[in-house]
């Protein structure tokens, strides 16, 4: 409001804090591979490689989180870890504490959906990373086929010319 009583329209500004610290530890190459994995036992993609290149020692936490921003699992909790290519594996299981704020009992199974995954880490000196995110899917779902037609129904595979093909669609 200035002196004349004028009021200003109300401006939204978005911005990122980076708490970077010069000389601190670098996270790159961040990947998730599958990015879509389906933790149901059946043998295909039921895990999820989480990986990351580390530009110095430093301690790593990796966490995931549900879509409703609470804590999911903690793969890494202030873990040392040397500088290089690193990896942690996850196997879609809630580590949480089993508070029921998140609806997941601790070790059971986290339920479909997008989940963020954050890393930090810290050196020596206490000088700290940008936190990195990546995201992840589980999908259990098994796929549905519908609507399939056949163009020759019956088709009679016995080489007499007539019908000896057919095409699903």
């Amino acid at each position: 409001v200035d002196k004349a009583k004028n009021e200003a329209e109300p401006v939204k500004i978005s911005f990122r804090y980076d708490t970077t610290q010069p000389g601190g530890p670098n996270l790159n190459n961040i990947s998730v591979r599958p990015k879509e994995f389906s933790p149901n036992n059946d043998g295909v993609y039921d895990t999820t490689r989480i990986s990351y290149l580390l530009s110095k020692d430093a301690k790593v936490t990796i966490e995931i989180y549900g879509s409703d921003g609470i804590l999911v699992s903690k793969l890494l909790d202030g873990q040392n870890i040397e500088a290089g290519e690193n990896f942690v594996i996850w196997d879609g299981l809630s580590t949480n504490s089993g508070d029921g704020l998140s609806g997941l009992a601790q070790g059971g199974l986290s339920p479909d959906g997008i989940y963020e995954v954050f890393f930090d880490a810290i050196d020596e000196n206490g000088l700290t990373s940008a936190i990195e995110t990546s995201q992840v899917i589980i999908d259990t779902r098994s796929p549905v086929i519908s609507d399939v037609r056949v163009s020759a129904d019956p088709f009679t595979p016995d080489g007499d010319g007539f019908a000896d093909t057919t095409t699903f669609q």
